[in-house]
């Protein structure tokens, strides 16, 4: 038969935190409460879970296995001089989840200052966070003359290929910059709201282009100077007379930081396709018709 022996031990104080069983109080100020335990060392035993716990100036919250309780101090964890990302020598066999403060970086091995993890096969750097810069990612076309919007004809065999020589680039730009460019690298999302019109005005001209418009965008790394994404938008089409149509495209695409991207524009034409002539709408400044919500924008945002 055997014979299972609690005991309390307390140094420098008769007022044990309740559910202690290893208490040092230097300055032999702490209650039985819980108050002045500013200087004190507390060890506590889990019986539901058979492990130990420890509190610093502080008693132990449940189901930690360390509490600090000081607010002028900080947590200060080990140092180590990492060799390689690979290093299981400077700490020796570590396990994974280990956690160090690495102080020597080591431009040959991808080795950095800071605080680093132990994954089961490498070291890995703790990032710090890093505040998104502002993105200016709203843009429109300004008002421009008619004929610097007129959307040029590509051929089908052209487009296909993603030759976009032919298309032109729509000038877009807000208050500040004439640039889209990514701030971070990432995947970004690119929404275009389109506004177009048919060229000829004429209420006499008859109904010759009464079937599908088809227009093709190419989204464009200026810094690469390659096709990103291209698509092709159709919609009904009949220039009887001056008409108004829109459109809204969503693009997405990887990018580099600093990577800028441009939009070009071009029609179908034939003998691909029926010839329907089309001009961007733009914020025209010198039509009051044309309030700021009809123009061809874009916005875009980071995912």
């Amino acid at each position: 038969m055997s014979t299972i022996s609690v005991a309390q031990i307390a140094i420098n104080t008769d007022k044990l935190v309740s559910g202690t069983i290893f208490q040092v109080d230097p300055l032999n100020n702490s209650t039985n409460s819980g108050t002045g335990l500013a200087d004190d060392m507390i060890v506590t035993l889990d019986n539901q879970t058979s492990t130990f716990g420890l509190g610093l100036g502080k008693k132990v919250l449940p189901n930690a296995q360390l509490n600090l309780g000081s607010n002028k101090k900080a947590l200060k964890m080990n140092e180590v001089k990492l060799q390689s990302l690979t290093d299981i020598v400077t700490v020796p066999n570590p396990r994974a989840g280990m956690v160090v403060y690495n102080t020597t970086a080591i431009a040959s091995e991808e080795v950095e200052i800071g605080w680093c993890y132990f994954d089961g096969v490498k070291w890995n750097r703790i990032m710090e966070s890093e505040r998104e810069p502002t993105l200016k990612n709203e843009f429109s076309i300004p008002y421009l003359p008619a004929t610097d919007v007129i959307i040029p004809g590509v051929s089908y065999a052209d487009a296909t290929a993603g030759i976009y020589s032919a298309a032109i680039k729509m000038p877009f730009m807000n208050s500040e910059t004439t640039q889209i460019k990514a701030k971070t690298d990432g995947t970004y999302v690119f929404a275009l709201r389109f506004y177009f019109y048919s060229t000829v005005s004429d209420p006499a001209v008859p109904a010759t282009y009464d079937s599908q418009a088809l227009l093709y965008v190419f989204m464009v790394s200026k810094t690469q100077n390659k096709v990103l994404e291209k698509a092709l938008l159709t919609f009904p089409f009949m220039q009887k007379a001056r008409r108004y149509y829109s459109y809204r495209l969503v693009m997405g695409t990887p990018l580099n930081k600093d990577e800028e991207v441009e939009f070009y524009i071009g029609r179908g034409q034939a003998p691909d396709f029926e010839d329907c002539p089309l001009n961007i709408r733009v914020l025209d400044t010198g039509d009051v018709s044309v309030k700021s919500a009809a123009r061809t924008s874009l916005v875009f945002w980071k995912l």
